[in-house]
């Protein structure tokens, strides 16, 4: 009876234990597990006997140590794995079996942060949880990549709008320039000359009406053309675009300043130069005044040159060539 109390109590002795060694971290970390947290690249580690491999990405040649696990009790254990070539053994991680799968990571090598957002998530097929991290981190990249192109092509794009802009605006206050000093040079003429171009023969007011209400016509209706073929579904001109004829409305200005000078007399066409001044005056002011902090505003400048040219040519056809 005796011998057979101990037998028991043996038998119960050597199940606990087993027991114990089924439930140790050994044990319960035997597998793949995905390592889940704040970084692009997907990891995984590999437990086997006393061997852990480590990969960190899907086209290195994975990282294998030996490691040794103990356990904290309540489902809390301490990962160390050993230095190359030696039998010292180093911190891994600290971590904490939350569920069978699961595992949350308190603490881990060559990081200062406590808690940090780390998980282990246990895995059935390595291979095609490899393969499915690979194909979405390929997609991730893909789709960074097109985002890279656009904004490059995006940020190309107003820097040669905002270099189009500029030039354009410099062009416009050499212009100015030129016609402000045209119009002092005018009063800087000889008697003798201004006599002989008084004296000159005058081409017929109502031919030169025709021929630059012509001209005028032709311009405008080229712009028109060439934004129908930019945008056919456009109801109104956009920002940016009647600027870029400011160049053509203000050639055109100057060839109507060279006939009027031509066809006036020497007194009317000096009344017509103070006028002249007045309006360039103006016309500078206001243009100075207009915002000019994005490329969409500059744009908008560039169309007020425009127009105000292209009214100030209807304006001289209409009242100087009759």
């Amino acid at each position: 009876m005796r011998k057979s109390a101990s037998l028991l109590i043996l038998s119960i002795f050597i199940v606990s234990v087993l027991s114990a060694c089924g439930s140790s971290p050994d044990k319960q970390l035997e597998g793949a597990w995905k390592i889940v947290d704040d970084q692009e690249e997907s990891r995984f580690l590999e437990f086997s006997g006393d061997r852990m491999v480590v990969r960190n990405d899907f086209d290195s040649q994975p990282e294998t140590v030996d490691y040794r696990a103990t356990d904290l009790k309540k489902g809390n254990f301490i990962i160390d794995i050993a230095e190359p070539g030696t039998q010292t053994y180093q911190f891994f991680l600290e971590g904490k079996f939350e569920k069978k799968e699961k595992i949350k990571v308190k603490s881990v090598m060559d990081s200062n942060e406590p808690n940090p957002n780390i998980q282990l998530v246990k895995v059935k097929n390595l291979e095609k949880e490899m393969e499915k991290a690979r194909k979405e981190q390929e997609k991730a990249a893909a789709i960074e990549e097109k985002k890279r192109k656009k904004d490059e092509k995006a940020a190309a794009a107003k820097e040669a709008e905002k270099e189009k802009a500029q030039k354009a605006e410099n062009a416009a206050k050499e212009q100015t320039t030129t016609e402000t000093s045209a119009a002092t040079t005018d009063d800087k003429q000889p008697a003798k000359e201004t006599a002989k171009n008084s004296s000159s023969p005058k081409e017929n007011h109502s031919d030169l009406k025709s021929r630059y209400l012509n001209k005028s016509d032709q311009l405008e209706q080229r712009i028109m053309n060439e934004a129908r073929a930019a945008d056919p579904n456009a109801q109104d001109l956009w920002d940016g675009f009647f600027g870029q004829y400011y160049d053509q409305w203000d050639s055109l200005l100057n060839e109507i300043w060279g006939a009027l000078k031509q066809s006036m007399s020497a007194n009317d066409f000096n009344n017509l130069k103070n006028e002249q001044r007045e309006w360039i005056k103006q016309k500078e002011k206001r243009f100075a005044e207009l915002p000019d902090e994005t490329a969409a505003s500059r744009a908008s400048g560039m169309d007020y040159l425009a127009f105000e040219t292209q009214n100030r040519v209807l304006y001289l056809i209409e009242h100087y060539m009759d």
